[in-house]
């Protein structure tokens, strides 16, 4: 009597597979990278291209003017 029964926790452990570098590398990055001001900072610069272009201003050698 002196076996205890596996409960679902033990199962869990038992069964989960090991964690991989880049599991564990995109978890890290989930932790500590802005990704809401790093995208608003995207769609932004996404923003002002297509703006210059709808508005005819060559991105090389026009002035943008203030």
């Amino acid at each position: 009597m002196g076996s205890k029964q596996p409960g679902f926790g033990d199962y869990e452990q038992a069964t989960a597979k090991k964690r991989t570098r880049r599991e564990r590398l995109l978890a890290e990055m989930e932790k500590v990278v802005p990704w809401k001001a790093l995208i608003d900072l995207t769609m932004l610069g996404i923003q002002v291209p297509s703006m210059r272009r709808f508005e005819g201003i060559d991105m090389i050698s026009d002035r943008i003017p203030d």
